[in-house]
C-alpha cells in the first residue's frame, strides 16, 4: 500500500473471479480481496479499498476423485467436514482444530496460505507436510 492509511476503507463487491482480477488490476497497491476478514482486526494498515469475494462460490468448490481441489473461499469448518481420505486427513485435523467455532466459520484456505507474519496459521504445517 502506498501513503498514508485512508481514514475510511471503501469496498467493491466481486459479481465474478473476472472481476475481482479487474479491480484489483485498477487499484494496484491501494486495494486487497477481502474474504473471511479474520485479518482486518490485525491489519496495520488497510487498503483504500477491499476487494471483497464472498459472493464467488466459484472459489468455493471442492472437487475429490483422483485429484483433490479446494477452492480459497474454503472455510476451515467446510475444510473440516470434508470426507478426506486417509492420505490427507491431516488437513482435516488442522482445520477442525484451528482457532475457535466462530473462526473457523469464516477463516478461509486461501486466507490462511497467504497470511503474512501470523504464526497461528494452523493449516500451513499440514499443508506444507502434504
Amino acid at each position: 500500500m502506498t501513503g498514508a492509511a485512508p481514514e475510511r476503507s471503501r469496498v467493491e463487491i466481486a459479481t465474478s473471479v473476472e472481476h475481482a482480477v479487474q479491480l484489483m488490476a485498477g487499484l494496484g497497491p491501494d486495494g486487497a480481496f477481502l474474504a473471511g476478514g479474520t485479518a482486518l482486526m490485525r491489519h496495520p494498515a488497510p487498503p483504500a479499498t477491499w476487494v471483497a469475494l464472498h459472493r464467488l462460490a466459484a472459489l468455493r468448490q471442492v472437487t475429490s476423485g483422483e485429484r483433490h481441489t479446494w477452492g480459497a473461499m474454503l472455510t476451515h469448518t467446510g475444510l473440516a467436514g470434508l470426507d478426506l481420505p486417509p492420505a490427507l486427513r491431516a488437513l482435516g485435523t488442522a482445520a477442525r482444530s484451528s482457532a475457535f467455532p466462530q473462526v473457523r466459520n469464516v477463516a478461509t484456505l486461501g486466507g490462511n496460505v497467504s497470511a503474512r507474519g501470523f504464526a497461528e496459521a494452523d493449516l500451513l504445517p499440514a499443508l506444507l507436510v502434504l
